[in-house]
């Protein structure tokens, strides 16, 4: 097979027009140089001729076209995979996120906790990075696409900790970020 190139007839829309086929390439690239035909039979004589002026024979011709529909189809088939691969990620990458905030509430609700029951401790600093957690926890849940239940979980989570500041609050000038109600759904 010397031509490393084939033509073939195509429908683009409800058009029949001319596509080439490149060895090596995946797909077929419709040549706009031929314009449209008004059967895909007179695209496809068109294709046969063009082929033949190439020096292919009709199987040819046809081995070069299936090649590199068979190469657009596995690269499909490729992104398909990878994109697959993306979503489950993703989700797994939701999940720890989750896994991870609600770990820095339940830390958080510990601290509020010890401030108001150890004399030990530095309890401005405790209270401090519980209200940080409580605003990271916030800011995330703009931030990632968590499912329902997710939400749910995360709503619990900041419910046990603005109550745990909420104990604290009325002892100290310094009030905790509270979360708005509108936030969360059937409130």
């Amino acid at each position: 097979m010397a031509a490393q190139l084939a033509f073939a007839a195509a429908l683009a829309g409800d058009e029949a027009v001319l596509a080439e086929a490149v060895l090596g390439l995946p797909g077929l690239t419709v040549d706009k140089r031929f314009g449209t035909f008004p059967t895909w039979t007179q695209a496809n004589e068109r294709a046969r001729r063009l082929n033949e002026g190439l020096g292919l024979t009709q199987s040819q011709a046809q081995a070069i076209v299936t090649e590199v529909r068979l190469a657009a189809h596995n690269l499909i088939d490729e992104c398909d995979s990878i994109l697959q691969m993306a979503r489950e990620l993703g989700q797994r990458q939701r999940q720890l996120e989750l896994t991870c905030l609600l770990a820095q509430m339940e830390l958080g609700v510990t601290f509020c906790r010890n401030a108001c029951t150890r004399h030990d401790v530095r309890k401005e600093r405790l209270l401090r990075d519980a209200r940080k957690t409580l605003s990271r926890t916030l800011s995330a849940m703009h931030k990632f696409e968590f499912g329902l239940g997710a939400l749910d979980e995360l709503r619990a989570g900041i419910d046990r900790l603005q109550a745990a500041l909420d104990d604290w609050a009325p002892e100290k000038s310094n009030p905790a970020p509270t979360a708005p109600r509108s936030f969360f759904p059937n409130n």
